[in-house]
């Protein structure tokens, strides 16, 4: 038995396929001092590539469900990432090496930094770089993988890691679960997996080396366990468990009509966070009471250019129309910490979490402020809406 992170919950039984996705080896090669900016070419012909791959990756990923779009757009981000970039050409130029080495060299870099941060969050983060730079190094060397869209036999799929577009092709009719090697608690695989009730477990450290194709295998993406070749007295307990797991289910969905209430008359009011305008329509089909937190930093982190009033306006309208008679908590922007707007030139920080983020960034950027308000208060003529100020430490 191996134990991981429980990311979709659910049991799969079944036979497993095990996913080649192991990285490439890179070699440092030697570049003669004429070659140094064609080979800067090369990097930036491979992140477009990456780029028009995430971009068709989109596409798809809007006819599964069109909030779980929205976390490709963080991906293309990466790839847009000034230091990132310059910092490869930056050691191209210098050691006059190819392009796939200059990026590990990069790579290793920002490893190292997330390593020190002591937030989970964040740390988890490190897996998503990781995933976009890996891309961009087999568009450089033209490394073609195998597809999950190929697969047509009900399996468990097992793998070092799973990219978005992996996860987009994944069928629910074929892909009874799946277990990686990497991965964390906000990683897109369980978001994807869970939008498709596929039960997953990822950080299963060396997984792929006590695995092969064809192994009867079982995800139980409640505990987050994964057991290999289970004998007869295990493999009856799971599939006990995943019969009783289908039947509370089914049980939870019949219950969505009810009032939410305690046994002595309290009514108690359940809401929602959400992160998209898409979210919205999903909390009223299962019975969800309001939202409790609109993070509205998507808007902006998916922009191509500042959101504007009318922009935002827009949106908060469609959110508080579809909520109506229930509330809607919309938060100002919180841009800080993990999440930068490259649209905004904030200068580094020693500890960004503690620095200008927040409502502080707001009162440091009025213009950026009122636009928010304006476009709330304009939406709250269509239903019950309220505001909420994020890392606000004082009255002042």
């Amino acid at each position: 038995m191996y134990s991981g992170i429980a990311v979709s919950s659910g049991v799969a039984i079944g036979k497993a396929y095990l996913l080649d996705r192991t990285k490439v080896c890179v070699i440092k090669r030697s570049i003669p001092e004429k070659g140094v900016e064609k080979e800067i070419r090369r990097l930036r012909d491979a992140i477009e590539m990456s780029k028009a791959q995430m971009k068709d990756t989109k596409q798809r990923a809007s006819s599964i469900a069109d909030k779980y779009a929205i976390i490709l757009d963080t991906y293309t981000l990466l790839l847009e990432d000034d230091m990132l970039v310059n910092e490869t050409i930056e050691t191209i130029r210098q050691e006059r090496c190819n392009a796939e080495w200059a990026l590990t060299v990069t790579l290793e870099k920002f490893t190292n930094l997330f390593n020190k941060i002591n937030d989970e969050y964040l740390k988890g983060k490190k897996d998503d770089l990781d995933l976009v730079v890996h891309g961009v190094i087999k568009n450089l060397i033209g490394h073609h993988q195998e597809n999950l869209a190929d697969i047509d036999e009900p399996v468990v799929v097992i793998t070092h890691e799973l990219s978005p577009s992996d996860t987009i092709l994944m069928s629910k009719t074929f892909i009874l679960g799946m277990a990686t090697e990497v991965g964390g608690k906000t990683s897109h695989v369980g978001i994807f997996a869970s939008a498709l009730g596929i039960p997953a477990v990822v950080g299963l450290v060396n997984l792929t080396e006590f695995v092969n194709s064809g192994d009867t295998v079982i995800i139980d993406g409640i505990q987050g366990e994964v057991i290999v070749n289970p004998d007869k007295e295990q493999l009856n307990h799971y599939q006990k468990k995943q019969k009783n797991y289908q039947r509370y289910e089914k049980t939870l969905l019949k219950d969505i009509g009810l009032e939410a209430e305690t046994l002595d008359g309290e009514k108690v009011q359940l809401m929602a966070n959400i992160e998209t305008i898409h979210e919205a329509k999903s909390i009223r089909k299962y019975g969800g009471e309001g939202i409790g937190l609109y993070r509205t930093e998507f808007l902006y982190l998916a922009a191509n250019s500042l959101p504007t009033e009318n922009d935002l306006y827009a949106n908060f309208k469609k959110v508080v129309q579809t909520m109506e008679p229930y509330p809607v908590v919309i938060r100002t922007l919180d841009i800080g910490a993990d999440k930068q707007l490259s649209k905004i030139n904030n200068a580094p920080e020693d500890n960004p979490a503690l620095g200008l983020r927040g409502i502080r960034l707001s009162l440091a950027q009025p213009d950026l402020l009122m636009d928010q308000l304006k476009g709330i208060l304009r939406a709250s003529l269509y239903g019950k809406t309220k505001i909420l100020y994020p890392m606000v430490s004082s009255v002042e």
